[in-house]
């Protein structure tokens, strides 16, 4: 969801660089917006040890019937069940059932 913040809103949270957490992918916020403008242009965000040890995720927004994020579905599981190489597999599925639960709204 952070990915469909305005450049306004993601500055005002991160007026400078991000703090410097375990595992954290990256610390620099122009490396932030270019990940974000990657999540953006995929359609889905991954997160591999970022967020605990051990932990990969793929999760993607659920959209609103004007198209604006208003929730978001992960799947998270051990990252030794999830090698890079079922990121797609993931995604896709994850895509899927957001995109159902959009037009459910």
């Amino acid at each position: 969801m952070l990915a469909e913040l305005p450049a306004d809103r993601l500055r005002a949270l991160y007026p400078r660089d991000l703090p410097n957490a375990p595992g954290a992918a990256t610390t620099e916020r122009v490396m932030l917006q270019r990940k974000l403008a990657a999540v953006r242009r995929l359609g889905y965000a991954t997160n591999f040890g970022e967020s605990g040890r051990g932990i990969a995720a793929v999760g993607a927004c659920v959209r609103n019937s004007q198209g604006e994020s208003v929730a978001a579905l992960a799947v998270a599981l051990p990252s030794t069940r999830c090698p890079r190489s079922r990121v797609r597999e993931l995604a896709t599925e994850v895509c899927a059932v957001a995109k159902r639960a959009s037009e459910a709204l």
